[in-house]
């Protein structure tokens, strides 16, 4: 049995937060990320969708959730 680390988590409740709007962010707050795992998370949720939109919607989060730093770096 296997099971997904912190950082994966991260990545997919990211990912699942800007996906299902907003749906996952307590999950995601719950597990206290850094600014750099935020980073890293948005950078590959971009390559997963590579839209504009999604960009647009993932950057408004972090700025929502009070993660605007890590937004503009995207």
């Amino acid at each position: 049995m296997h099971y997904i680390g912190r950082l994966d988590q991260i990545f997919f409740k990211t990912f699942a937060s800007v996906d299902r709007g907003g749906y996952h962010v307590q999950d995601l707050l719950a597990l206290h990320p850094t600014v750099d795992e935020l980073l890293a998370a948005g950078k590959w949720c971009l390559t997963q969708d590579v839209s504009a939109e999604f960009r647009m919607v993932l950057k408004d989060m972090f700025g929502k959730l009070g993660w605007k730093n890590v937004g503009d770096q995207l």
